[in-house]
């Protein structure tokens, strides 16, 4: 069996033996052992009480992001960091080679 999407250990369980041979991809994988990452997964699990979901993870990596930007643009751009232009080339100075999204 394969397939492309989402998945989460509950829904693994629920499939029991059916899961065999089943094949995904992740775009978020909370197994990932980064200092950021069991940072998140830990707070995750002690507000919601699993880990994350792929979703989760693609939102919170995503907000990451947007909050890098928004600080990028305030030091960019003091006068007007909220500027759309101006997030624009915040965003287009970001290294995202590098950090907890990637």
């Amino acid at each position: 069996m394969g397939a492309c999407g989402y998945t989460d250990p509950e829904s693994i369980k629920a499939l029991g033996a059916t899961a065999n041979y089943y094949v995904n991809t992740y775009s978020y994988n909370p197994a990932k052992n980064t200092p950021q990452n069991r940072k998140f997964v830990e707070e995750f699990k002690a507000q919601v009480g699993h880990i994350p979901t792929e979703a989760a993870g693609m939102n919170y990596y995503a907000m990451w992001v947007l909050k890098e930007a928004l600080e990028l643009s305030g030091q960019m751009f003091p006068d007007d960091p909220l500027d759309p232009d101006n997030i624009r080339q915040a965003f287009l100075k970001l290294d995202l080679t590098s950090g907890p999204a990637v």
